[in-house]
């Protein structure tokens, strides 16, 4: 019988919103830009107008790749298997035979942006192999860690321990 766990990359349903809202700023702070006279105004507002401008590009791109489902599933033969899915869309999938996850444990996410500098809540899991030293990240995409919630994180962690013993 195969075990199944379904969990959420976590997700802000805001993005919509920042996205439209920070490229309407960027048109307002443009369109000052050109109506000011004063070159030290004019560059602050140029400025401002280029970050709101790159905040609302970027949340359209995150609208764009959308949020990111992980299944885990056991099957009959103790191998692990996580599926990647965006919009019911496989993208990514991995297998792990049970046996070789030695420990597992929630963790902060990496801290490879400012954004995890102001989100600290974002959680992620880690195994180690068995007789191995190196910790492996289990929510690992390509070469971005994927942030669960806490709430997802304990499941996911409750669901590995159950499974390995």
């Amino acid at each position: 019988m195969t075990k199944t766990l379904t969990v959420y990359e976590k997700y802000l349903k805001q993005w919509p919103f920042i996205a439209i809202a920070s490229l309407i700023l960027s048109v307002v702070f443009f369109i000052s830009f050109l109506v000011v006279a004063d070159v030290l105004i004019a560059g602050y507002l140029r400025l401002i107008a280029f970050g709101f401008f790159a905040i609302g590009l970027l949340s359209l791109l995150k609208i764009k790749d959308g949020q990111v489902e992980i299944k885990l599933e056991l099957d009959e033969d103790d191998v692990l298997r996580l599926i990647y899915r965006v919009r019911d869309r496989i993208i990514h999938q991995e297998e792990w035979s049970v046996s070789e996850i030695g420990e597992v444990k929630i963790d902060e996410m990496p801290n490879r942006s400012l954004y995890n500098d102001i989100m600290k809540s974002d959680r992620c899991l880690r195994f180690r192999r068995n007789k191995e030293s190196d910790w492996l990240y289990l929510n690992k995409l390509s070469s971005r860690v994927v942030p669960l919630s806490q709430n997802n994180a304990e499941k996911v962690y409750s669901f590995l321990k159950n499974i390995t013993g």
